[in-house]
């Protein structure tokens, strides 16, 4: 649930005026959604009718979900007005915004302002897709095992060093040679030469 603290509502007029506070420029139908169902059952609003009613997120695939749909009743949504040009667009993002009337019939659910413009969506089949398991993984590798970072050390070749020597056990010789080894194992990642304060690396080791 995200509740958003530039959203206020004007509840003594008809249609109630559902305003984002300027500079915010979006606003998803699920955080508008959370945020009129908190404004709602606040002890000043209680009296009120209410002021959404919302639907959709049913399961398709494993995958896929029907979009959220955002009722507002007898309400509107506005973006604050904006004090000079140029035209500043902001969207309703994540799903449909759609409004009734006090009696319940379809209406605009978006009241102007001045030098605003607003998208919205309007779909009568709105989905949300979300990546499987699997394709999480294979951008996870691509982004940990793709460019390297330095020449032959990719990200997480990079990161298994950090962590060696942030937190693996140091060993040193009467030769001045220093080995650090992979954080909580016996893995020797770096090993090199120490005099005085001068450091030479000899061998590094990334693989698993």
């Amino acid at each position: 649930m995200a509740f958003r603290d530039d959203v206020a509502v004007d509840w003594e007029v008809s249609p109630r005026i559902i305003t984002v506070a300027a500079p915010s420029d979006e606003i998803t139908t699920q955080d508008l959604h959370d945020t009129l169902r908190t404004l709602e059952a606040l002890p000043s609003a209680l009296d009120d009718p209410s002021i959404v009613e919302s639907s959709g997120k049913e399961v398709l695939t494993t995958t896929t979900r029907v979009g959220l749909t955002v009722t507002l009743l007898n309400a509107r949504l506005a973006f604050e007005a904006r004090s000079t040009p140029p035209f500043v667009l902001c969207r309703v993002t994540g799903g449909n915004l759609v409004a009734l009337d006090d009696e319940g019939y379809p209406v605009v659910a978006i009241e102007p302002t001045a030098y605003v413009s607003v998208n919205t969506q309007a779909s009568s089949a709105a989905t949300l897709t979300e990546p499987s398991a699997e394709t999480i993984a294979v951008v996870n590798d691509g982004l940990m095992d793709g460019p390297n970072v330095e020449s032959g050390i990719t990200l997480r070749g990079a990161l298994r060093l950090l962590l060696a020597v942030a937190a693996g056990n140091r060993t040193a010789t009467e030769n001045n040679t220093m080995t650090i080894k992979a954080a909580g194992g016996t893995k020797a990642r770096i090993v090199g030469t120490v005099v005085g304060s001068d450091r030479n690396v000899t061998t590094i080791n990334i693989a698993d």
